[in-house]
């Protein structure tokens, strides 16, 4: 199922973000155009991802699942920031979400 198409900025964005007409076809459903910006920026999304994880398998976790939530919701991406810098943040809430479990499992096993 495409992602919903945000309500502001569905025209083709030509700005300063090197990433726009790709959001902008992916913002259509366009999955190979999503595919690319994945292969763009999951070396660096992994990277934060990593330093804020308790393991190289939790950050190979977070970053898939950071990408499944920003497919899901690029509908809602207006450009306002970087794709980029959105990526990232949608990559730290889903840190920030597991983190709990994370330190709970820790209590758990002493």
């Amino acid at each position: 199922m495409p992602p919903r198409l945000a309500r502001s900025g569905q025209h083709e964005r030509t700005g300063s973000d090197p990433d726009s007409l790709l959001v902008a076809r992916a913002q259509r459903g366009d999955r190979e155009a999503f595919e690319e910006l994945v292969r763009r920026h999951s070396d660096r999304v992994r990277g934060i991802v990593r330093r804020l994880s308790p393991s190289e398998e939790e950050a190979d976790e977070v970053t898939q699942e950071a990408f499944l939530r920003a497919w899901r919701g690029i509908g809602g991406f207006k450009g306002e920031a970087r794709f980029f810098t959105w990526l990232c943040r949608v990559a730290i809430n889903e840190t920030e979400r597991r983190r709990g479990r994370w330190f709970a499992s820790d209590f758990a096993t002493e």
